[in-house]
């Protein structure tokens, strides 16, 4: 059981859109990993970075709508 649960509740949201900055950022401008990742890695990062704005999209929702100590 999580202690001081409206705290993290309240953090949730913070995090998704932390995530959801460098993944969007990403998708936005496949460029930026340019001499960062093997041009051969870049299709991996891509997807990497659309499954983690799904993700982050996701979790935000929920952590948005929450109610109640569930």
């Amino acid at each position: 059981m999580l202690s001081h649960l409206n705290l993290h509740r309240s953090l949730w949201p913070f995090i998704n859109v932390l995530t959801l900055g460098p993944a969007a950022a990403g998708l936005w401008r496949p460029t930026i990993y340019e001499g960062i990742v093997s041009e051969e890695l870049i299709p991996g990062a891509f997807s990497q970075d659309l499954l983690s704005v799904a993700a982050a999209l996701g979790l935000l929702y929920f952590a948005v709508t929450a109610q109640g100590d569930r």
